[in-house]
This record gives C-alpha cells, structure tokens and sequence, in this order.
C-alpha cells in the first residue's frame, strides 16, 4: 500500500537536507517536490536520506516535499539543513544518531530499575526486531533464510490485515458486521501459522510464570495497557511507545487466527487486551486539530500525557472488557475504526471516500460491500 507525508522545508539559501525518521517497518518508495517533481534522494542511514535541492528557487519561505512510502506510517524525527560532504560521509560510515538509538536501546533498558517494566520494554523491542527490523539481527540470532521469510510473511499478512481492517470500517458504516469471508482463505494463510508461532514464542520469552510453562495473562494485559496508554515512554526515546496505529493490525491479525483456527487457545483470550489496548491508544495518540483522522495520521509525535487514562479509568475499561463475547469483540474494533479513522471511509457528504489509501487497497472490498466498482 502506498501513502505520502507531506513534509514542509525551508526553501531559503537550502542546498541539501537529511530527513531523519523514526524508525518503523515502512519502505521510501519516491519523494516529489511540490508533488510533481521527482526528487533523487540517498539512503545515508536507517530511515535518514539525503536531499540534493540546490537550485530550487521559491518566493515563499517553505516548500512541500510529498514523501510516498510503502508500510507503517513513518514520523518525521529531524531535520539537518546545508550538511557538508566531511559530516555525510561521516554519517554515512558510523551511521545517524536516529539509526544507533536502535542498536543502544538494550543498553538503555538495562539501566532500568522496574524489573516489571525491564521486562515489558524488552518484550515489544523484540516483537519490532525480530519481525520488523530482522535486518539488524545477527545470523546466529536468526538465520538469512528465516530472516526473508520473516521479511516476506509481514508484507503478505499486513496486506491482507489491511484489507480486513477497511473492510470492517465500511460495513460498521453500512450499520453492519464486517463480512470476511472472502479474506479469510488467501494466499497469506501459511503466512498466518508461521508469524503466530514467532509471536507466541516471543510472549512466551518474557511472560512464562516462574517454574511453570503457564503464560502470565495479566502480565501481558498490563503490558499492552501501559504500552498504548504512553506509561512506558522514556523521555527521548520513542521506541518505547508505539510508532503509529499498526496496532490495529496487530488485533486484526488475533481475530483471524481464531477464525482460521490457527492457535485460537492463545490468541482467543488475548482480544479483549488487544481491543481495548487500541481503544486506549485512539485516545492517548489522537491527531491535534479536527475530525475526522485518518489511519497514517496516528503517529508517535502526537502522543500528549493530557490524552492519558487515568488508573481509575483502565480500571474500569478493563472491566468493561472483560465482559465482552468474541462477538461484542468484533463490534467494538469495527466502531473503533470508523471512529478512530472516518477520514478513510467517509468525505464531507458522508460518502465513501476516495482517499488514496482506500484507492490503493480498498477496491474490492467496496466492490464486495456496496456492489459498486
């Protein structure tokens, strides 16, 4: 799926830029000048690229760079004008400083003194380098032949989660239940088997109880809590927080191993955390200005401690949730995607919209919907 950013740059006496993300599972596809322009760009670190702007002329004292990318929603982190060949070559062989956060974040939860804590923030490190960033793993951590697997197993079920998410927005639009179906039997379900297998070993990694093979389910509830209400956020450091509404897909993906019967003992259980965990991050990461949102507009930047629930509040949440069938379940993430994002799914004359996002992925689920092509 293929989405922009759009990115405001100052266009005075600016010879080049690095734009330096943060780092999330997404691809840079092209970046445009003015959205018509294409513009060469150099990868000079992980998500940091180069810019050779020199030459272009504006009378106004910002100029819009459109950045299309393929994946998670990515977040701009800085941005360094006029930077010398010395410093890009530099930058180029020790790596950017957003790049090296990364590979220190072990060193960073070492110092931390919870061990409750330690053991969270080193359990969603791990889900995002062993599944998003296998890149960075050694082969005695995972093997080159497992490490494509990986690699290609994320890209065709995210797809397919996607789908799925969309498709639940419009029917809660059309004042129904999703009707998935036709996107539960695809190509992606090998895909499915294997990623929950990685998934369930990385729970079981740092949630098995003391002397037993039992899985601390309340553990991994408050871990997800704190995780999307920002309780785990270490000032500075935004890999500990979530990086952008993926976690959405992530419930997609529980709901669809239990329909396709693949791990349902494990996963089955862990829909009310992961609903309500995405109920909670709407609200803590909801976009600044005004409805309605779309998905690539939850990102990291917009996290606010004023948006936190409070202890009384996820008190009550959980209790609400846990009352909740797999049926209630399924209601309650399509109210949550429409609500969460209408700008996808609906324009000012409250039609279906035709945003990018829903031209790129949503055809035929419109098609499958509303019988339009």
């Amino acid at each position: 799926m293929l989405l922009v950013r759009k990115i405001q740059i100052n266009s005075r006496d600016t010879k080049n830029c690095i734009l330096h993300f943060f780092i999330t599972s997404s691809t840079l596809v092209s970046i445009k000048l003015d959205d018509f322009y294409d513009l060469s760009f150099e990868l000079i670190g992980k998500k940091s690229v180069l810019i050779d702007i020199d030459g272009y002329e504006s009378e106004e004292k910002t100029f819009t760079l459109f950045v299309y990318y393929e994946g998670e929603p990515i977040s701009l982190a800085g941005i360094e004008y006029n930077v010398s060949q010395n410093e890009i070559e530099k930058k180029k062989s020790t790596g950017t400083i957003f790049g090296m956060l990364f590979s220190k974040q072990k060193e960073v939860f070492d110092k931390i003194t919870n061990p409750i804590h330690k053991k969270y923030h080193n359990f969603f490190f791990d889900i995002r380098k062993y599944l998003s960033e296998v890149g960075y793993l050694e082969e005695e951590q995972v093997s080159l032949e497992d490490s494509i697997m990986r690699t290609t197993a994320i890209s065709e079920v995210n797809d397919l989660l996607f789908q799925r998410f969309l498709s639940r927005g419009f029917a809660f639009q059309k004042g129904r239940e999703a009707e998935d179906d036709f996107l539960r039997q695809t190509n992606a379900n090998a895909y499915v088997e294997y990623l929950s297998s990685v998934y369930i070993d990385l729970f079981a990694k740092h949630f098995i109880k003391d002397g037993t093979d039992e899985l601390n389910m309340e553990q991994m509830d408050e871990a997800f809590t704190m995780y999307c209400n920002g309780s785990l956020k270490l000032e500075n450091n935004h890999f500990t927080q979530p990086l952008s509404a993926y976690c959405f897909l992530f419930t997609e993906f529980a709901f669809l191993a239990v329909e396709l019967e693949i791990d349902p003992e494990f996963w089955g259980p862990m829909l009310p955390t992961l609903v309500k965990a995405q109920e909670i991050y709407a609200t803590v990461y909801k976009p600044e200005g005004k409805p309605p949102f779309t998905f690539d507009q939850y990102i990291v930047n917009n996290f606010s401690r004023e948006k936190q629930y409070s202890r009384q509040e996820l008190t009550s949440l959980a209790y609400q949730y846990s009352k909740k069938t797999f049926e209630d379940l399924l209601h309650e993430a399509g109210h949550q995607i429409f609500t969460s994002f209408t700008g996808n799914f609906v324009n000012v004359d409250t039609s279906y919209s035709e945003s990018k996002i829903v031209q790129v992925v949503g055809k035929y689920i419109k098609k499958s919907i509303t019988g339009e092509e």
